[in-house]
């Protein structure tokens, strides 16, 4: 004999299992009304062969016997915790009363023309619709169960985990195959894949709706790669929130860098340089300093020698993302692979990107000097440039 018992689950709960918990007291409640009234209870009972609206909403509470009771609570327990868990009491009251009188309709009208003078109840129909249900909003998630018994004489304890799509396809691939079998005739197995097959309508109808919020982890997101449409208030309201997101970086940018101009003509270009990379690594901007604040900092840190290296970063990287920069900055840039960086060839390709035409005669004569200084180092290694 084996005993399986669920232990626990991945699948976030968001809510406390109130309803699922006033369903069940209600069944115990009709059960003990049963069993001092049995005569006035059965008309609770689902009879088949005439319509009867009443009873598709009061035979999810009525049971046959102690075990059928016990049973279905135990299994109610497990999957309202699941559901109402993910979507709330009243929506699960809402799922689980649709799933009782669909399947209370389609039971009474497919053996209205038999007249059949037999009658069901219990909550299973409901159950099997809610685990229809888990499993569309959650199948990935997993559940954990604790399974005790004896195998040949020795005693078997394991614990293990199976999501619950393969929890609810076992379950429901059971039931059909017994209806199968049987040729599908009136069982218990047929009135609970009554119950599963609304279930699967309402999952789905409470996803594409947007009444339950799956976060992805839904069966249409995670298997079909389909995603519930928007409605035309719910882009409205995301173009909204775009739109802010988008002016509060803009504010964010421009406050950072008047504080980065504050610094640097101050002075203080330690603390420019720390604005800079902290609002290019925390709003992924490609912002830099101004040419005349990279020009302030190059002069200060070339004239460093422990800051040399820095300055040629913030430059290199500078002249890489500006590539219409001031021709000051990339004649300091040659100069710094002179001077540096011992690299004349590197120094004479960066000024041949300036164009003559633009330059100021000052700019014209450093150009020439550092053109005439890179030449003869090449020639003979000497490094003359004057600071």
């Amino acid at each position: 004999m084996l005993i399986i018992c669920p232990t626990g689950t991945d699948a976030p709960i968001y809510h406390w299992p109130i309803a699922t918990g006033l369903i069940i007291l209600t069944s115990i409640a009709c059960f003990v009304l049963q069993l001092n009234f049995p005569a006035a209870m059965e008309m609770f009972y689902l009879y088949h062969g005439f319509f009867n609206p009443l009873t598709w909403v009061t035979h999810s509470f009525v049971h046959r016997g102690i075990g059928q009771l016990l049973g279905n609570m135990f299994l109610l327990a497990c999957v309202g915790l699941l559901v109402e868990g993910r979507c709330g009491p009243w929506k699960f009251l809402g799922a689980f009363f649709a799933v009782g009188i669909i399947s209370g309709f389609i039971q009474q009208l497919i053996f209205l023309p038999m007249g059949f003078d037999t009658y069901s109840g219990g909550a299973s129909g409901c159950i099997y619709g809610l685990f229809a249900i888990a499993m569309m909003w959650m199948p990935e998630n997993k559940v954990n169960f604790f399974i005790a018994g004896w195998v040949l004489f020795f005693p078997f304890l394991r614990n293990f985990s199976v999501n619950v799509m393969s929890v609810v396809f076992i379950l429901i691939g059971i039931e059909f195959l017994i209806v199968w079998f049987s040729f599908f005739s009136l069982s218990s197995s047929m009135l609970h894949l009554l119950g599963a097959i609304p279930g699967f309508g309402i999952g789905y109808l409470m996803l594409v709706r947007k009444w339950v919020d799956c976060e992805g982890g839904d069966l249409l997101t995670t298997s079909f790669g389909m995603k519930p449409k928007m409605t035309g208030a719910e882009k409205k309201k995301l173009q909204l929130e775009k739109e802010q997101r988008k002016e509060t970086r803009k504010q964010a940018i421009a406050e950072t860098k008047r504080k980065i101009g504050e610094h640097v003509g101050q002075g203080r270009y330690d603390l420019a340089i720390r604005h800079l990379e902290s609002l290019r690594r925390k709003l992924h901007s490609e912002a830099n300093f101004t040419p005349a604040e990279m020009y302030k900092i190059v002069k200060a840190y070339d004239a460093d020698p422990d800051k040399r290296q820095q300055s040629m970063f913030l430059l290199n990287r500078y002249l890489k993302e500006q590539p219409d920069a001031p021709a000051i900055l990339v004649i300091a840039n040659a100069r710094q692979y002179l001077v540096y960086k011992d690299s004349p060839r590197k120094a004479l390709s960066v000024l041949k990107r300036i164009e003559a035409s633009q330059l100021s005669e000052q700019e014209k004569r450093l150009v020439a000097k550092l053109t005439k200084v890179a030449a003869k180092q090449i020639r003979d290694g000497s490094l003359e440039v004057s600071e």
